[in-house]
């Protein structure tokens, strides 16, 4: 499993639209809005879903979403898991 932090760049006008849309997916936990037009969330996926690739989408999906912009990345289990699996070999 991947865990991201992220600030969430919107367009200032849709912001609360946005975080309204972002907390119905289940891989997203948001923690607010900052100056107006990030949103503040947590990302947590599945070590089946690429976590870069996943960004990409809900930025893609959502044009009142300018930039979705990591500040913390954390993908201990999956490096653990791709160890474990080296030994196994």
């Amino acid at each position: 499993m991947a865990i991201a932090g992220v600030a969430i760049l919107t367009k200032k006008e849709e912001v609360q639209k946005v975080y309204q849309r972002l907390e119905q997916l289940p891989e997203i936990t948001t923690y607010g809005i900052h100056e107006g037009h990030y949103i503040v969330a947590v990302v947590e996926t599945t070590p089946q879903t690429n976590l870069k690739a996943y960004l990409e989408e809900v930025q893609n999906n959502d044009p009142a979403i300018l930039g979705i912009y990591p500040a913390y990345v954390n993908f201990e289990d999956e490096v653990s898991e791709i160890e474990i699996d080296r030994k196994d070999a």
